[in-house]
């Protein structure tokens, strides 16, 4: 049994307002080979309890899990607290899975096992004390998860120090490592531990991914700054005052670093920024520092440090793209933004496409950039031309990929206000494999959104999805969302295309009803009409057997028939979408309700994949 696939089901079932007996009901018949959840189905259609229920297969749910289970019923969330325990088995099976991947030393591989077992320790701890567990019961549930022995000694001491003194702070064996330990026994003190526990187990994995993925001596200085920066605003998030975080902070690293000298100086140098503190340390470049003096300055340190940790994850800058997402960094701190751009380019201030013009900019591009400069708003322009960079290297250079770069490139060009038929001419010049279809809509609209009709965007070539989408949007005044609505569905199928697995058929029939539930869901949102939006769907979703039935389904209800009963009769909808749908329209959020449907399914086909 998948008890993360069945725990998310039955969380956004009970999220839709489905009682718990109805949904394992569901759940079991969507799934007839699953005894588990069939012996679930029939005790809680009995009458018993889920978490009850759940005690009767503990080689399946973990004691924390029913304890999750078992306090969400009591306070009534429990597709909150389903939720949360789902999430949390997800991340540890994910954790597992990276750390078994390729040869490493076995002592590097232990110290990362240890750091794996600290951050699912705060995972679980966090998710126990925050849905109402006592905290000696949350650490003895978790020190029985947990594999990892110096860990499980250190809870069970911690356990024994709260039942002797209700305190943390007398435990002889603190958890490790250290900082964890000194910042929980403050948030004992000041009653925001779980807010830290939240915050130092996100720390924790945030670590762990970059020391799986980092290697090299460059990146390993680089993965000791973005952890730094990671901590530190954790640290402030938590309301842990700036001299107190550099001294927390400060313990992490031995006697003679000089990040450690730097954090410790003598009370009479508090009067020292930060920015000067930190730059003996050898962490940061001199444009990090400028960042981090000007947050000091506006009261925003934790978001500099949290935004400066982000950028640090994959920096790129000899390449064009390095150098766009660097001055958007930069952009969202805009005081330094002109200084910036003069450091990075050695020249005297000119017009930002003209200093990239050698860059590998499109066509497109340099027009965002200019139009951004005009309206005093660089950052914006500098972010969405970055986001159309990571689009490039998400998906590949192929003709199915054009349609997505062509709507998310017309959705930023709208944002920042250029004209319709320029945006349409710059997008002809930078994508020529659509020119044709470009060039026809050009013609046919006129410089006139209005004209911006289903037929004539058909008539020009677009699959009928994309067209039916834009015309909704444009109907209702919703270009720019609708068009950026469409470039996440088509990003998301891209995706899903390139992985090998979706090859079989049972994985790509779900991956097919999770493209439909989602282009169904973005277009009813948008105004289209039930039958709009089935016919719109039925030529797209990428499985002949499921178009099929999709167009049978379109034809019942343009009879008349309710979508729920035309669903019903078609045995390719498995039983757990046919519900969902049934759910959706007789709440009348059918379309929030396939946006739903489609997020649970991409997530299972991201797990999938990544096993």
């Amino acid at each position: 049994m998948d008890v993360v696939t069945y725990s998310r089901r039955l969380a956004a079932c009970v999220n839709a307002g489905v009682p718990v007996a109805e949904a394992a009901a569901v759940l079991a018949s969507d799934d007839p080979t699953n005894a588990v959840a069939r012996d679930l189905a029939v005790r809680l259609a009995a009458g018993e309890l889920l978490a009850g229920a759940l005690r009767r297969h503990t080689e399946w749910f973990p004691p924390y899990f029913i304890a999750l289970v078992e306090a969400g019923e009591v306070g009534g969330w429990l597709d909150n607290t389903l939720a949360a325990a789902a999430d949390e088995l997800a991340r540890t099976d994910d954790a597992e899975r990276r750390l078994c991947r390729g040869w490493r030393l076995p002592g590097r591989q232990r110290g990362l096992c240890q750091l794996a077992a600290v951050a699912r320790t705060c995972g679980r701890l966090a998710a126990l004390v925050e849905w109402g567990i006592l905290l000696v019961d949350a650490l003895e549930l978790t020190a029985a998860s947990v594999i990892d022995e110096p860990v499980r000694r250190s809870l069970r001491a911690a356990r024994q120090a709260v039942e002797a003194t209700g305190s943390l702070a007398r435990s002889r064996k603190p958890l490790l490592p250290p900082l964890l330990w000194r910042v929980l026994n403050l948030g004992s003190l000041t009653g925001t531990f779980p807010t830290i526990l939240h915050e130092m187990g996100s720390c924790f994995e945030y670590e762990l991914a970059l020391l799986l993925a980092g290697r090299g001596a460059k990146a390993r200085r680089r993965i000791v700054t973005a952890v730094f920066a990671r901590k530190f605003a954790a640290l402030l998030r938590c309301g842990v005052p700036v001299t107190a975080s550099m001294e927390l902070l400060a313990a992490e690293y031995p006697e003679a670093s000089p990040v450690r000298k730097a954090l410790t100086r003598p009370q009479a140098d508090r009067g020292y920024r930060l920015s000067e503190l930190l730059a003996t340390t050898g962490l940061f470049e001199e444009w990090q520092l400028d960042v981090i003096d000007l947050a000091e300055t506006d009261g925003r340190l934790e978001v500099a440090f949290q935004d400066l940790a982000d950028y640090l994850v994959c920096p790129d800058e000899a390449t064009s793209a390095g150098t766009i997402r660097k001055l958007a960094f930069l952009g969202r701190w805009d005081a330094l933004l002109d200084r910036a751009i003069c450091r990075a380019f050695g020249t005297a201030p000119r017009p930002l496409s003209q200093l990239l013009e050698d860059r590998g900019l499109s066509a497109l591009e340099p027009a965002l950039l200019d139009a951004g400069e005009a309206d005093g708003d660089l950052a914006t322009a500098l972010s969405a031309v970055e986001g159309l960079h990571a689009l490039q290297r998400e998906i590949p250079d192929t003709i199915s990929a054009d349609e997505c770069r062509f709507l998310a490139g017309w959705a930023a060009a709208i944002r920042l206000g250029i004209d319709l038929d320029e945006c349409l001419r710059l997008l002809q010049e930078d994508q020529p494999r659509m020119a044709e279809t470009i060039r026809f809509i050009r013609h046919a609209i006129a410089e006139d959104p209005g004209r911006l009709t289903l037929k004539r965007l058909t008539r020009s070539g677009l699959v009928p999805w994309i067209a039916s989408g834009i015309a909704a949007g444009a109907t209702h005044g919703l270009l720019s969302e609708a068009l950026d609505r469409l470039a996440t569905c088509e990003r998301i199928r891209l995706r899903r295309q390139r992985v090998p697995l979706l090859r079989g058929r049972p994985i790509r029939r779900r991956a097919a009803l999770a493209h439909a539930s989602r282009v169904a869901g973005t277009l009813l949102g948008l105004g289209a009409t039930v039958e709009d939006a089935l016919d719109a769907v039925a030529s797209g979703s990428g499985d002949r057997a499921t178009d099929q039935a999709i167009r049978r389904v379109y034809l019942a209800v343009a009879r008349g028939t309710p979508l729920s009963r035309a669903v019903a009769t078609e045995p390719v909808f498995p039983p757990l979408w046919t519900a969902w749908v049934g759910w959706g329209e007789s709440s009348g959020a059918l379309d929030v309700q396939l946006l739903k449907i489609a997020d649970l399914y991409e997530a299972e086909l991201e797990r999938t994949v990544n096993r």
